[in-house]
């Protein structure tokens, strides 16, 4: 049987024994304050005293470590300690990641969910025309008082269905003087039908705008305003200051910028001044309501 030294110590700090009890094997005490000093150096020096402020017991015999391991058993059980050590901060860190990953994909159907709660606002759009009436057109309706209605009788439903109807008047409204062509002035009344039968929007500026002379442009306006204010009467204007502005049109949540213009007067002109009372496709026009656009947007 190899002589064993038995020794009980606490561990003050990584390296150092306090010394409590010392025997052999056989029953003797031997020398040994010695062979205590050269055991404690090689359990310092194998890296086994890993306890802090513990009584701890070993054993010692020739040739092995404290717990009868040899040399190389004590490596492989460092190597697994630390294997398993990687192992585990691995683990962790895999499952901290699937878990940011997680709450990053929750925190995306979220504000996708978010995106598609946002309301959509939608508004259908008609337009008609042109309404130019030749003289064997309003003739038609002169023994019912100029009422235009049954002209719309089939399209008055698709008219008020609309979220915005808008219709192209292409001849003046006149309270006298009607006409056909070449210059066109057309009974006032059509003013009401087309409010009667639901259009929102007229649009005025036209080749035909200025047949009837810049008086019969001032007497649709003022028919308009004073009858049938809610109505949208774009493209000819009673003021130089009216036609700096641009008419909007709200529905459904939404704002509509209004526009019209014409390409000619088909060779007539307004007076002098007065070139404002309608809108003209040339780049003055387009340049002055893009910038109020643009500031009023």
């Amino acid at each position: 049987m190899p002589e064993t030294a038995v020794f009980a110590a606490a561990l003050v700090d990584k390296y150092t024994l306090e010394k409590r009890a010392v025997s052999t094997g056989k029953g003797e005490k031997s020398d040994i304050p010695k062979a205590f000093d050269r055991i404690t150096r090689r359990i310092a020096l194998s890296g086994l005293i890993k306890y802090h402020k513990k009584v701890i017991c070993f054993y010692y015999t020739r040739g092995k470590t404290p717990g009868g391991e040899t040399a190389m058993q004590t490596k492989h059980y460092r190597f697994k300690r630390r294997f398993f050590i990687i192992l585990g901060i691995f683990i962790v860190c895999t499952i901290a990641f699937i878990a940011l990953m997680v709450s990053c994909t929750d925190t995306h159907k979220e504000e996708a969910k978010k995106a598609k709660e946002v309301p959509v606002h939608k508004a259908s759009l008609v337009c008609f025309g042109d309404d130019l009436f030749h003289d064997t057109v309003y003739q038609a309706y002169a023994g019912d008082g100029y009422d235009f209605s049954p002209i719309f009788e089939h399209v008055k439903k698709d008219i008020q269905k609309a979220d915005i109807a808008c219709i192209n008047q292409e001849t003046m409204p006149v309270k006298s003087g009607y006409s056909g062509y070449p210059l066109f002035g057309t009974p006032i009344q059509i003013i009401d039908t087309l409010h009667d039968v639901g259009f929102d929007v007229v649009l005025q500026a036209s080749n035909h705008s200025a047949d009837k002379g810049s008086g019969a442009i001032r007497t649709m306006l003022r028919y308009w305003k004073e009858h049938y204010p809610e109505v949208k009467v774009l493209g000819a204007h009673r003021t130089e200051e009216d036609a700096n502005k641009i008419k909007v049109l709200k529905k459904n949540g939404m704002t509509f910028a209004l526009l019209n213009y014409t390409y000619d007067l088909n060779g007539l002109s307004l007076p002098a001044g007065k070139e404002y009372m309608i809108d003209m496709l040339d780049e003055e026009h387009k340049d002055k309501q893009g910038k109020v656009i643009r500031r009023e947007r």
